[in-house]
C-alpha cells in the first residue's frame, strides 16, 4: 500500500504515533494530516475520482485498511505503551485497546 501504511507496519523504526493519530482521525472524522491527505490523493489520481464524496469515502475505506493491517500485525502491541502514552486522539487509544485484547486472548488460548 501506500507510505502510510509502510509507515506504521515497519516495526524496525520508531513508531509515529501522531501518523497514527491522523489515519484514525481520517476514520472517524473523514479528515486526516498531510502524510494521510497526499496518500489518499495519490489514490484519487490513480483510479481518477474527482468527485468530494467519492473521495471521503476513499479516505474513510483507506484508513479503515490501514488501521485494520495494523491491529492484525503480530506485533502492534509493542507499540501500545508508545500510543496510550503520547496519543493525542482518544478514539486512537479505543482501537489500541482492542490490540491490547487481542493480546491477552491470545494468550488465554495458549494456557
Amino acid at each position: 500500500m501506500g507510505a502510510t501504511s509502510q509507515a506504521l507496519l515497519d516495526f524496525s523504526r520508531e513508531f509515529d504515533v501522531s501518523l497514527m493519530d491522523n489515519v484514525v482521525t481520517t476514520l472517524y472524522s473523514g479528515s486526516g494530516g498531510k502524510e494521510v491527505s497526499d496518500f489518499i490523493l495519490h489514490l484519487i489520481s490513480t483510479f481518477y475520482l474527482i468527485v468530494y464524496t467519492g473521495c471521503l469515502c476513499l479516505q474513510q475505506q483507506s484508513a479503515q485498511q490501514v488501521l485494520t493491517q495494523f491491529q492484525d500485525h503480530p506485533d502492534a502491541w509493542t507499540r501500545v505503551p508508545d500510543i496510550m502514552e503520547r496519543s493525542s486522539f482518544p478514539q486512537t487509544k479505543v482501537c489500541t485497546i482492542s490490540v491490547s485484547m487481542r493480546t491477552e486472548n491470545a494468550l488465554l488460548t495458549f494456557k
